[in-house]
């Protein structure tokens, strides 16, 4: 968002290709689905603040976000307010939720007009200490006044402190929802529009000063009124004007299937659970992880924060300090030599199961043994200040897919067409026709596919199938919906195998379009 000069750095590799980057070997690890409600991670930041550093003209106001038929909606307006003319939103997850590395995505719509800036980015969360630019910024999705044109651009401090930046652009349909999105890893920030790459930025070891992006980051939105970049020509005849978010989500990779290894307390609705070679404590009825990397319990205790107590030694306590792991006494001081942080290392002689060893003091371990989860020193056979807890029911994580249908990898018989939901459907749909997509699940077992389809007539009906047809996973009847562009949702269970593969959808009968499809468990 911050836009000062744009400096391309040709000594930077330029990754861009054409593939589909669909969140494949990717594990959902937070979202705000907005559904009903703005999610409690986002902070708002309020006033003008001398413009925001780009002689911004508008005055930011939590007001300004809405929640509407579940989508997040930032209203940029003109109004008086705070001696500015006009206001809008702006908000972040500073303080709340940061993530290195990982897939950030959006879908989102923007308003066309003159004087108008919205966008979707991230700041390094040590922005406080160091400033910026050294503590980076990746802009993920930028747009200025009723261009066609969407922005992605890194921002650091090169090596003398000035600022550097490299920026990419695509051209799209601004004004219709498209799935923006960054994947960013050790070697590279690749930038997408509905799963096609068209920027990237090497990173390798901090290549060209890029250390900054070696570090956490949060996620900000927001929709600026004028400014240094699209000037301070205000359209002010295309106000109201709203920023439509769908949702959010992050993804982060993991080097398991995904499937969760549970470990109940006794008497609760809580469990430890292992996932992606980490372990997290949340509640059973909640899959979705609290923290990503780290445990994170979920029951109080006074000057312990929140805890988890020893079923057998009742005066022992797993508790979080600072978003980590510790065995502690009852009042949380560091009363026990094995207090440490667990992270997970591979199975130990006499183990019998996953074992999690503690990075600060080597030789002290979570372990799993005779379905139940001991803290205990490697090779012994008696628990040294053991924690012991009731093994639970394998629990799956929280994933959900969206795939947009115009996203395939092949088809036979469809076109594609603008959708009057923002970008595009697939339409045309013939008896016989069929679409395939490229897709990575966690596990195998019974998911959720929802469709969301159009028709003018009814009577059609789609099949679920592995591409090729060699396996049917289900078939559905598609009803009329009044209209080819009035949109309905249909959905069924269906049992699929778990890691990647090619789904399709063969057309029984036709008379239907397709606007995406969504999986989840």
């Amino acid at each position: 968002m911050r836009r000062v000069v744009r400096s391309l750095f040709l000594f930077f590799a330029f990754l861009c290709t054409s593939t589909l980057g669909f969140a494949q070997g990717w594990n959902l690890v937070w979202q705000d689905e907005f559904n009903g409600s703005i999610g409690p991670d986002w902070v708002f930041e309020t006033g003008n603040a001398g413009g925001w550093g780009n002689n911004e003209l508008e005055y930011y106001r939590r007001e300004n976000a809405t929640v509407e038929n579940g989508a997040l909606v930032i209203t940029a307006k003109r109004e008086d307010f705070g001696g500015f003319r006009y206001t809008s939103t702006r908000m972040k997850t500073q303080g709340k939720k940061s993530w290195k590395y990982g897939r950030i995505e959006a879908r989102i719509s923007v308003p066309l007009g003159s004087g108008l800036w919205p966008a979707f980015w991230m700041l390094g969360s040590n922005i406080g200490d160091v400033g910026w630019p050294a503590s980076g910024e990746i802009d993920i999705m930028e747009h200025i006044n009723s261009e066609s044109t969407i922005y992605g651009t890194p921002h650091w401090a090169a090596a003398d402190g000035s600022h550097a930046s490299y920026g990419g652009s695509t051209n799209t349909t601004p004004q219709n929802y498209h799935v923006y999105s960054v994947e960013w890893d050790a070697n590279a920030i690749k930038w997408f529009v509905d799963g096609v790459q068209y920027h990237a930025l090497d990173i390798t070891n901090g290549t060209g000063s890029t250390e900054e992006f070696h570090k956490d980051f949060f996620i900000l939105l927001n929709m600026a009124v004028g400014g240094n970049w699209p000037g301070f020509n205000i359209d002010e005849s295309k106000l109201p004007a709203k920023m439509l978010v769908d949702y959010v989500r992050v993804y982060q990779k993991g080097d398991d299937t995904g499937t969760y290894n549970s470990w109940a307390l006794d008497g609760t609705s809580k469990v430890i659970r292992h996932q992606n070679s980490r372990a997290r404590v949340d509640k059973a009825t909640n899959v979705t992880p609290y923290q990503d990397g780290n445990w994170k319990l979920v029951t109080g205790l006074a000057g312990a924060g929140v805890s988890f107590q020893s079923q057998n030694f009742p005066d022992r306590y797993l508790h979080q300090r600072n978003g980590e792991l510790w065995l502690d006494a009852s009042d949380g001081t560091q009363a026990f030599k094995e207090t440490a942080t667990f992270y997970k290392r591979s199975g130990l002689s006499n183990s019998a199961a996953n074992s999690f060893e503690a990075y600060n003091l080597p030789g002290s371990y979570i372990r799993q043994k005779d379905s139940l989860l001991y803290v205990k020193k490697a090779g012994t056979s008696t628990a040294k200040k053991a924690a012991t807890f009731k093994m639970g029911a394998s629990l799956q994580g929280a994933f959900s897919a969206t795939i947009e249908a115009e996203s395939y990898a092949d088809m036979s018989g469809i076109q594609t067409e603008a959708c009057s939901e923002g970008g595009q459907d697939v339409g045309w749909i013939d008896a016989n026709d069929w679409i395939v997509w490229n897709v990575t699940l966690p596990s195998a077992g019974t998911y959720k596919v929802e469709y969301r389809v159009a028709s003018q007539t009814g009577g059609g009906k789609l099949q679920l199938e592995k591409a090729g047809g060699t396996q049917v996973y289900g078939a559905l009847d598609v009803p009329s919906t009044g209209g080819w562009q009035t949109w309905n949702t249909v959905s069924h269970n269906v049992t699929l195998p778990a890691g990647a593969q090619q789904i399709a959808v063969k057309a029984l009968a036709g008379g239907w379009n397709l606007n995406w499809l969504k999986i989840s468990q």
